[in-house]
């Protein structure tokens, strides 16, 4: 998987000069959706809940970008709401190799590392706090146009994030965003 998504950045970074706006241009964007967290241990269950990520992007060269993003992947409790709850939340590094596909749509695929803060609130105990780097793989498409007159983009974002000890989580968000210093 890595691989693939090197040789993606690498192509993309080769590639003909940028003809669309979105990669040409800083952007900032809100996205929120459902994630699903897997846990490798016995004790917690699989569970869903809402994440939310806020991200700002620039080009690096022609369809190279890299991203800077705040991700909460919200509270992660068992559905019977017993055992231990998990909020994760942290920052994000992405580069990302884009490629348009029209000249409003584009996919992008990103790669980076995340420092994330895994709080615990055991039911019985006092919570517990982790920090930890893990990588986040990301596939992103987007679609360009104008809102109020001012260059916009709605997204579909989809996260995973590695494992680190117990959990990895997959997370599908739609967001809007908007273009500024094109």
């Amino acid at each position: 998987m890595v691989k693939f998504l090197l040789a993606f950045i690498f192509l993309a970074f080769f590639a003909s000069p940028v003809a669309a706006n979105q990669l040409s241009s800083q952007s900032l964007s809100i996205n929120v959706g459902p994630v699903e967290q897997l846990f490798s241990d016995k004790e917690n269950a699989d569970s869903m809940g809402i994440a939310g990520q806020i991200s700002y992007g620039a080009p690096l060269y022609k369809q190279l970008i890299y991203s800077f993003s705040y991700y909460d992947e919200g509270d992660q409790s068992d559905s019977e709401g017993l055992e231990a709850r998990h909020k994760r939340d942290g920052f994000t590094f992405q580069l990302w190799g884009a490629l348009p596909v029209t000249k409003r749509l584009n996919v992008r695929l990103g790669i980076g590392p995340y420092l994330c803060f895994d709080t615990v609130l055991p039911a019985t105990q006092d919570f517990q706090q982790t920090r930890s780097v893990v990588p986040i793989y990301s596939l992103a498409t987007s679609y360009d146009f104008k809102l109020f007159g001012h260059p916009s983009f709605a997204q579909l974002t989809i996260n995973k994030t590695g494992t680190r000890d117990d959990f990895s989580s997959t997370s599908y968000l739609l967001g809007i965003g908007a273009y500024f210093f094109s």
